[in-house]
C-alpha cells in the first residue's frame, strides 16, 4: 500500500470527505480535511484568523490476488470503428458490382446495335440478286462485308495445263482435275485510270471488289478476265484514288499498280474465283496492233520485261487462282 499526501487550496469551512474508487482489482482511498474558521458580520461571511491547513491523501491498494493483469480491452471508453468499416466496404462493393453489371448491359446493348446497323450497311451494298451468302466476313472492327485483309486460302498454286481441247489443273502429286469456265471481263486497269470500274461506291451507285466477288460466287461464276496494260505494269503506275471508295474497299491497295493486281486476286480468291490476266492494251489510250510496238514506245524487250515483273509478283501459293497470261487482246 502506498500513502499521498499533497495540500490543497483553501476552501471554506471546515469539512472531512473521504472517498473510495475501484476498477477491477484496485481502489484508491480518498481522504481530505480543512481545518478554519467561519464568522459572519454585517450580513457578510467572511474568513478570519487562524491558520488553515489542507490535507488530501491518496491511498492505492495491491491487486486482489489471482486477479489477472489489465488489458486494453478492459477500458470500454474507446472507440470502435470496425463495424462501420465493414458496412463501408458493403456499400462499396455492392455498388461496384451494380455499376459492373450495369456497363456489361450497356455494353452488350452497344455490340448488339452496332452489329445490326453493320448487317444494314452490308444488306444495303450488296447486290441484289435475292440469293443468301453463306461466305461473309465479320472484321475484328465488327464490320461485315468489308474486311481489312482477306484469309489465307491455303490452296496450292497449281499448273493449268490445255489438253484435248479442255483446261486442266495439275496438282505437283499429278492429280488432275478438269476445270469448266463460266467468267467474265471487268475493264478498267487497261486504261490511264489503271483501276477496275465500278468501285467508286457513294449514295446512288457503285459498289466494292469484295460484292462483286460475292455476287460472281452466288451466280456461279468461276473466272474473271482482267485487262492490263504493258506501260503501267512496267511504271508500276498507282491508280486513281478517286475511282475507288477505300472506305468500303479496305483490303484492295492501291499503292501501285501491281499491288492493285495481288489484293483484287486474293478477293477472288477468297471466292474460289479464277482469274486469267489479259496483257490487253501496250498504252493507256492505244491497243497497239501487235503485242510490241516501236510507235508506241513497246519494244518486244519492254513486253517480255512487263511478264516477267508479273509472273515475279504473282507466281505463288498466295495468288493460287491465276490461270494464267493472255498474250494479247484478240
Amino acid at each position: 500500500m502506498a500513502e499521498i499526501s499533497r495540500p490543497m487550496p483553501d476552501a471554506p469551512g471546515s469539512t472531512y470527505r473521504n472517498s473510495e474508487y475501484s476498477s477491477g482489482g484496485h481502489s484508491v482511498n480518498l481522504e481530505a480535511s480543512y481545518d478554519g474558521r467561519n464568522t459572519e458580520s454585517g450580513g457578510r461571511n467572511s474568513l478570519m484568523g487562524g491558520q488553515r491547513q489542507t490535507e488530501m491523501k491518496l491511498t492505492a491498494l495491491e491487486p486482489d490476488a489471482g486477479t489477472p493483469p489489465e488489458r486494453s480491452k478492459d477500458y470500454k471508453g474507446r472507440i470502435r470503428t470496425w463495424p462501420g468499416l465493414l458496412l463501408l466496404l458493403a456499400i462499396v462493393a455492392g455498388a461496384a458490382a451494380l455499376i459492373t453489371l450495369q456497363a456489361i448491359d450497356v455494353d452488350d446493348q452497344m455490340k448488339t446495335n452496332a452489329q445490326r446497323y453493320e448487317n444494314a450497311a452490308q444488306n444495303k451494298r450488296k447486290i441484289q440478286d435475292g440469293k443468301d451468302d453463306d461466305q461473309v466476313i465479320i472484321s475484328d472492327d465488327g464490320q461485315v462485308g468489308n474486311p481489312k485483309v482477306y484469309p489465307d486460302m491455303g490452296c496450292e498454286l497449281p499448273d493449268y495445263q490445255s489438253k484435248d481441247g479442255q483446261i486442266f489443273a495439275v496438282a505437283k502429286n499429278g492429280t488432275e482435275v478438269p476445270v469448266g469456265i463460266k467468267g467474265l471481263n471487268w475493264f478498267g486497269m487497261e486504261t490511264g485510270l489503271a483501276i477496275p470500274f465500278g468501285l467508286w461506291e457513294n449514295m446512288d451507285n457503285g459498289t466494292s471488289v469484295y460484292e462483286i466477288a460475292a455476287f460472281l460466287a452466288r451466280n456461279k461464276f468461276n473466272s474473271v478476265r482482267l485487262p492490263v496494260c504493258i506501260k503501267s505494269i512496267l511504271a508500276n503506275t498507282a491508280p486513281d484514288k478517286s475511282l475507288i471508295n477505300m472506305n468500303t474497299n479496305r483490303a484492295i491497295n492501291i499503292t501501285s499498280y501491281i499491288t492493285t493486281i495481288q489484293t483484287i486476286v486474293e478477293a477472288l480468291g477468297y471466292r474460289h474465283i479464277s482469274v486469267m490476266i489479259s496483257l490487253h492494251t501496250l498504252d493507256p489510250k492505244s491497243s497497239g496492233g501487235a503485242w510490241y510496238s516501236e510507235d508506241l514506245g513497246v519494244s518486244e524487250d519492254d513486253f517480255l520485261d512487263a511478264v516477267d515483273i508479273l509472273t515475279k509478283n504473282l507466281c505463288g501459293s498466295k495468288y493460287w487462282n491465276i490461270l494464267g497470261l493472255d498474250l494479247k487482246n484478240e
